[in-house]
Formats: C-alpha cells, structure tokens, sequence
C-alpha cells in the first residue's frame, strides 16, 4: 500500500532559471525538535509480543474483518470525497506552477463598416495580434506561492489517508461490536431456555405441591421477560449490519449474506507491549497539521514578496489591414519592453499582511504542538485501557467458571426440593452476568487494540504522503500525476 508524490520537473527547472532571491522564512520541520517523549509510561504487560509487522485488521485473524477493511478503505464514499480533494490540489500545483512560465495569447479580428451615403463604399479591417508576457520572480513570490500549494497538496494526501484510517478503525469497531451483539443474542437464547426448563421445573414442583403458585408466576413472569430480549437485539444487530454495509460504499442489505451469520468477536493475536514514539510521527493528523504549518510559513514569502516592485516583460506582435490579397504590403507593428510597478503607499497593508501571515504560521505552529500533544494522550490513554481490560478479563473469567458451578449445584438441590425458587433464580441470573461481563471484556479488548491501533497512525501508513491512486480508484496506490505533469 506505499504511496508517493511524483510532482512535475517544469516548474523545479523554472525556479533554477528564474533566479532571484526569496523572501520570507524557509521552513523547518518540526518533527526533529519537537518532544516526542523517549517512550511511553504505559505498557501492557503479558502478551507475549511486541510485533507491529503487519496490517493491524489482520491481527484478528478474521478473514470477514479484512474483506470490510479493504473495501470500505476504497469504496467509502468518505474517502472517495477525500480522493477527489486530493486530485483537486494536485491540479492546484499544475495551476501554480502555471505562473511560473511566461504566457502567450493570439486574436484575430474582422470588421465591417457600412456607409449611410449611397455610392459609398463600405470599409472591411482585418486585424491579428500575437501578446506575450513574463513576469520573472524576483523576489520569490511566485515560488512561495507554489510551495504553498505542494504543501496544500501534501496535506490533502495526508487527508486521504486520515480518512482511509478512520473508515478502517469505525468498521473495524462496528463489526467488533456486530460479533458482540450476535453473541449476546447467543446468551439471551441460552437464558430463555433455561428459563423456559425452570419454568416446566417449577410447574411440575407446584402440580405436586411443593411449591406455591407465587413461584409459578414468577417463573413465568422470567420466561417471558428473557423472551422479550431477543427483539431488542434483533434490532441491534440489524442496525449495527446496515451501518457496515453503508461504511464499505453499499445499499443496506447487500452485505447480509456474510454478516448475519453469528460468529465469535475477533481478538487480536498480536498486542503490543508497548510503541514506539517515533511511530506518532506517521500520523495522519500529526503529518496534515505539518503540511498546514509547511503552507503558513511559505505564505510570509507571499505576503513579503508583495511589498517589492514586480518587473513584467511584454510583447506584441500585430497586423491590420483592409485587405488579405498581399502579406507583404499589410501594415504590421512590434512592441517589446519591460514595465516595473513598485508599491509605494497602501496605507500599512501590506505590511500588516505580512505581520497576519506571521501569526497564521505562529496558530499552525500551536495547531501542530498541540497534535502532538493529543496523539500522545490517545496513545497512552489506549495502552491504560487495553492493560487494564486484560487484567479484568482474567478475573472474569474466574468469576465465570466459579458462578457456573454454582449455578450447576443450585439446580441439583432445586431438583430434589433442597431450596427455593428464588435462590435458584438468583445463581442463574448471577451465571448469565459474569458470561455478559466476560464477552463485554473480551469486546472492550478488541476495541481498544483497534483504538491504540488508529492512535499510533496505523500500521500501514508510510512516511512518506499518502498519495493519489493511478487508476483513479481510492483504494489504489499509484503516483497518479500524468495529469499534473502535462497541465504544468
């Protein structure tokens, strides 16, 4: 899935040629100085690797995850707008670069005048001119202006690949919260039909006399209500389909044939320790708000080359005549000359353009700082929880086999009339908490692995832009700049 920028040489060439000086700060990333901490405080400890070699959708192991992933990664509609943005700044490049080169427009033109006089003849000009123009960079302004634009570019690649992250992680998420759902009706069915066998239980204990009609009633009344369950979650689960289907690019229904099989939630294979820090540096976010700051800093070129005198270079080459019979005896005229407009008094504009551009650079500075900042947070705070829910899950699961064979025991007494109803009730519904509490864990950690997954930028992402697909599918790699190279 790598993905590159192959801009255009022209206008690289053009800015060699033109000379010139260039105003304004040159820009600095800011990932070499910012404080990325060393490593995190944060780890989760027992789960025997430390690996972050491949996609992280495949660490489930669930081959209906990695078919969601990688369609919605190229046919969400989200991501296909994200695309279009990108091709929209590439050609904004093409545009840029545009100005570089010097321009060239021709016209012709044809008149007729008639005469209101009779006997007078009526007069019929042709005319054609040839105009060039070339405004040579001298101070840099239009070099600026396209570095403003490779850096919009940038951050649109960059948007592209935030929203690829995104559309994986909410799908991975739903679909996570889809199994638990299917689980959970697992569980409700399994409570309805004990409920129902306590029920014939507790009606052949009160045909007997062994019991009163209360806990007749009350058994009936718990059949019912864990039969009610079951629409509510059939709702859920249906609505939690649809969302899928609407995150891979599809009409609702169209993915129902492999989602509404019931199947376990998936639980990654792979967790890490704990990251590195050099990975928040491939953050789709982090990366964008770079670019952002990339374009403030080239803007104070713009603003600064604006206050210095610009030269402009033209020509004109033109032909007028009453007749086309004889090219050589047509009047023509030629022009050429340079034209220098120098800013004298704005009344302190352009300088206060050039002070506003300083403090856009200074906001996408404090924007970036504080992407860091927050990306860190995300990362420890997904490392805190994913340690936590593996300890609790092993409690659960304690809690779960201890509660089962209580629940086992009551039953038995309950059979032989050496307890109530009640106490019966109370273990079942006790059994059926701790397996709610133990497929709640297991969801809570598949959920926050794919948290600490999208916190980290994603496993997939290169360092490098994300680039624009080739064949003008979103979920393609490619360089995708024939376009640009031929428009500039």
């Amino acid at each position: 899935m790598g993905r590159n920028y192959v801009f255009s040489a022209a206008p690289v060439c053009v800015l060699v040629l033109c000379g010139g000086c260039l105003l304004g700060p040159d820009y600095t990333s800011p990932a070499n100085q910012e404080g990325f901490p060393a490593e995190f405080s944060e780890r989760v400890d027992d789960v025997g690797s430390t690996s972050l070699d491949k996609a992280w959708w495949e660490s489930f192991g669930d081959p209906v995850l990695e078919r969601l992933v990688n369609e919605g990664a190229g046919s969400n509609l989200s991501v296909r707008q994200a695309y279009s943005r990108v091709v929209q700044a590439r050609l904004a490049v093409a545009e840029t670069g545009a100005d570089l080169w010097p321009s060239l427009d021709a016209s012709a033109s044809v008149s007729r005048t008639e005469r209101r006089h009779a006997g007078t003849p009526s007069d019929t000009m042709y005319g054609a001119s040839l105009d060039a123009g070339w405004e040579p960079d001298l101070f840099g302004g239009l070099r600026r202006g396209l570095e403003v634009s490779l850096a919009e570019y940038e951050a649109a690649g960059y948007s592209l690949a935030d929203a690829r992250l995104s559309v994986c992680s909410e799908i991975a998420s739903g679909y996570i919260e889809l199994r638990r759902l299917q689980e959970e009706y697992v569980i409700a069915c399994s409570n309805l039909q004990i409920s129902v066998e306590m029920h014939k239980i507790e009606k052949s204990r009160s045909a007997a006399g062994m019991s009163t009609a209360m806990d007749e009633n009350a058994a009936m009344a718990q059949e019912l209500s864990a039969e009610a369950q079951l629409p509510e979650l059939e709702s859920q689960i249906k609505v939690r389909q649809y969302a899928l289907e609407v995150l891979t690019g599809r009409y609702p229904g169209e993915l129902a044939d492999v989602l509404s099989a019931s199947a376990p939630v998936p639980v990654p294979k792979v967790i890490p320790e704990s990251v590195p820090s050099e990975m928040l540096r491939r953050r789709p976010d982090i990366r964008i708000a770079e670019a952002g700051l990339h374009a403030a800093v080239a803007s104070i070129g713009v603003a600064e080359a604006d206050r210095f005198p610009r030269l402009t270079i033209t020509g004109n080459l033109g032909a007028s005549a009453d007749s086309l019979s004889s090219w050589s005896a047509i009047p023509k005229t030629f022009g050429f000359g340079p034209a220098l407009s120098v800013p004298l008094f704005y009344g302190g504009r352009l300088k206060t353009r050039v002070r506003m551009a300083e403090e856009a650079a200074e906001e996408a500075s404090l924007a970036y700082t504080e992407k860091v900042v927050s990306a860190v947070s995300e990362v420890e705070s997904a490392l805190c929880s994913l340690g936590m829910e593996r300890g609790r899950g092993r409690l659960l699961e304690e809690a779960l086999g201890y509660s089962q064979r209580a629940m086992n025991a009551s039953f038995l007494l309950y059979e032989n009339g050496e307890c109530e109803y009640s106490d019966v009730l109370g273990r079942v519904q006790t059994y059926l908490s701790a397996q709610q509490s133990v497929l709640d864990n297991r969801a809570s950690i598949s959920t926050q692995a794919v948290a600490l997954y999208k916190a980290v930028g994603g496993l997939e992402l290169p360092d490098d832009a994300a680039g624009v697909p080739e064949n003008g599918t979103p979920g393609e790699s490619g360089q995708g700049n024939a376009e640009a190279n031929e428009s500039t």
